[in-house]
């Protein structure tokens, strides 16, 4: 996986919720699946032991960057993608078939 980008919810803030950056941060909700602008629970768990859970909003704004999540990045995906072409070249599917596999997001 890759970096997960997240946003607090308006009205929300590393100031009203009392972080300080130095929390351990566990993060629910990826399992069940990820959705454009979908939304996650966050665990932050401070020095103290004192819990704060938030949620926050999913900033992979369109499928096309989820797929590039679940593959670790853009670079992964589209070696990913080329090892694939080759492979189905390897076996006997036809150039128009595999010309572009990294386009493809199904």
């Amino acid at each position: 996986m890759g970096v997960l980008p997240l946003q607090y919810e308006a009205g929300t803030t590393r100031q009203s919720l009392g972080l300080t950056g130095r929390e351990t941060f566990s993060v629910t909700g990826i399992a069940q699946g990820l959705t454009p602008g979908g939304r996650v629970k966050v665990t932050a768990i401070a020095a103290d032991g004192t819990v704060t859970t938030f949620p926050a909003i999913v900033r992979l704004n369109s499928q096309v960057e989820l797929d590039y999540y679940r593959h670790g990045g853009i670079l992964q995906r589209a070696a990913r993608a080329k090892a694939l072409q080759r492979l189905q070249l390897s076996r006997g599917f036809s150039r128009e078939y595999v010309k572009d596999p990294f386009l493809r997001t199904g």
